[in-house]
């Protein structure tokens, strides 16, 4: 199977969308996905990857630079999906790969992410690719109206 991982294009905003709605469960307008994704395509501080197999996008990581005043430079992923019939065929790894040698290149210390305490398999696949998750938190978000 002849995966390959590329930078995304503002033409991948249907498979990414679909991949958000499918994968994550997030329903979420393509007006709406083409705009964030052609702001993130247009911010050096961002990268989009797609896994891409025979010229479908199969998978998405969605990463950019986390600079806080009490730790070096990382990078965070804020998102990664995969085609449900590609799971478990390394496409996660891949992505996260390309992420990780950005941040490699940038200089970054370290590679971060957030997943939902429910997501038991994420959590698993995370840790098969060394990530540690020692550290645990509670999200907070205030829904802001009109």
């Amino acid at each position: 199977m002849e995966i390959t991982v590329r930078q995304a294009v503002i033409e991948d905003a249907l498979a990414i969308q679909k991949l958000n709605a499918d994968s994550l469960h997030y329903e979420y307008p393509l007006e709406s996905t083409l705009t964030k994704l052609r702001a993130a395509l247009e911010n050096e501080r961002m990268r989009v990857y797609v896994a891409v197999y025979k010229n479908e996008v199969i998978g998405y990581v969605h990463a950019q630079d986390y600079d806080v005043l009490y730790a070096g430079h990382c990078k965070d992923v804020l998102g990664l999906a995969t085609a449900k019939k590609c799971q478990r065929m390394g496409v996660g790894t891949m992505l996260m790969n390309a992420v990780e040698a950005w941040a490699k290149e940038t200089g970054a210390d370290c590679v971060r992410l957030v997943s939902g305490a429910g997501r038991t398999e994420a959590h698993q696949f995370y840790r098969a690719c060394g990530y540690d998750g020692g550290k645990q938190q509670i999200n907070f978000k205030k829904q802001l109206g009109d």
